[in-house]
């Protein structure tokens, strides 16, 4: 399916990040010049483009958020992947790779490794979300910034085609 998108609103080429008033260590992007936090609340996700809220969202996680997500926020998490399927862009950011999802933190018992991976990777299949694996909290800032330049990027030049 094919969608017109508008371009959010720039100033100079700046990147207006909406972050949400309920995340609890947010990004800063002070290493990122063209970024302009904007504090407020999201229905949907951590981070979205200022006018592109319901269509554009990152859910970040940090290892302990990931493990934390299947041991007491699951059902949460679940009404929150069916939010992002009708958005043109949802990323779940994880701040870890593969090899540090296999050790759980102290704090989260009960929660197979085998099955956070397995149900990260699989929500790539069942709802209309990609996963990137950050190797730690300074890398899912930069996947972050990334992910809004390239979407506004092409919202700008073109139609986007979503899924």
């Amino acid at each position: 399916m094919t969608k017109p998108v508008a371009a959010a609103p720039f100033t100079g080429g700046r990147i207006e990040l909406v972050v949400d008033s309920n995340e609890q260590r947010p990004y800063l992007f002070e290493k990122y010049p063209d970024v302009l936090v904007v504090r407020a609340k999201l229905a949907t996700a951590d981070y979205s483009i200022v006018g592109l809220e319901s269509r554009f969202a990152i859910e970040r996680k940090s290892t302990e958020d990931a493990y934390s997500t299947f041991s007491r926020g699951r059902g949460r998490f679940c009404r929150e992947l069916e939010r992002m399927d009708s958005m043109d862009f949802a990323a779940i950011v994880v701040e870890g790779d593969l090899r540090t999802l296999k050790y759980p933190p102290p704090s989260v018992e009960k929660v197979q490794p085998e099955t956070v991976i397995k149900s990260l990777l699989a929500w790539t299949i069942d709802h209309n979300v990609r996963v990137f694996f950050a190797s730690d909290r300074p890398g899912g800032e930069l996947v972050v910034h990334a992910l809004a330049r390239a979407y506004l990027d092409r919202a700008s030049s073109r139609t986007m085609v979503t899924w």
